[in-house]
């Protein structure tokens, strides 16, 4: 989709919360982002890769798995229409590699911001700042919540770094952190 506007509107029409933005934040958006049409069964991204972008899905699901050394994989989340990965939006903002593999599980569809971009939307734009920061309040308590069939939660499984958010869920027993080195 070459034509910004239309991708502007695409956006609004999938995102409630950033059509609620204005028109001004969704236009800076679909100037910065690249649309991408991926086939289903196409890894979107794979652990240990840099994060590419942040993607806001527009159509189709994507399935974000953890796999873990002894062979076995937990489902962590999918991203449907009007949905961003959170691990993305975590990777990007601690310029750390993914924790998981994403696979499109359909054709998807849709608008990638560029790392550099996005970082420059967080910090000025306040109404795409709030949107990327609700994805930590929606996505977190899900993923804490999940049993892992490796063993204990650790920090490195949120891919998500050892910040004092991660330190306080240590302390009241919700996480395993990592221990200091002596």
């Amino acid at each position: 989709m070459s034509d910004p506007a239309a991708l502007a509107e695409r956006i609004g029409t999938a995102f409630p919360t950033l059509a609620l933005a204005g028109r001004r934040t969704r236009e800076r958006i679909a100037s910065r982002a690249i649309f991408r049409q991926v086939a289903a069964g196409t890894q979107m991204f794979g652990e240990r890769q840099p994060c590419s972008g942040f993607p806001l899905v527009l159509s189709g699901n994507i399935r974000v798995v953890q796999r873990y050394p002894n062979g076995r994989e937990m489902q962590l989340y999918r991203v449907s229409p009007g949905e961003s990965c959170v691990l993305s939006s975590s990777c990007l903002l601690g310029r750390t590699q993914y924790p998981a593999t994403g696979t499109a599980e359909t054709d998807v569809e849709l608008a990638g911001i560029p790392p550099d971009e996005f970082r420059e939307l967080v910090v000025e734009d306040s109404s795409f700042r709030e949107y990327v920061l609700s994805l930590f309040g929606e996505r977190l308590p899900s993923l804490l919540s999940r049993s892992v069939p490796a063993g204990p939660l650790a920090v490195a499984d949120l891919g998500c770094g050892d910040g004092p958010l991660f330190a306080a869920l240590s302390r009241v027993g919700l996480i395993d952190a990592p221990r200091p080195a002596r």
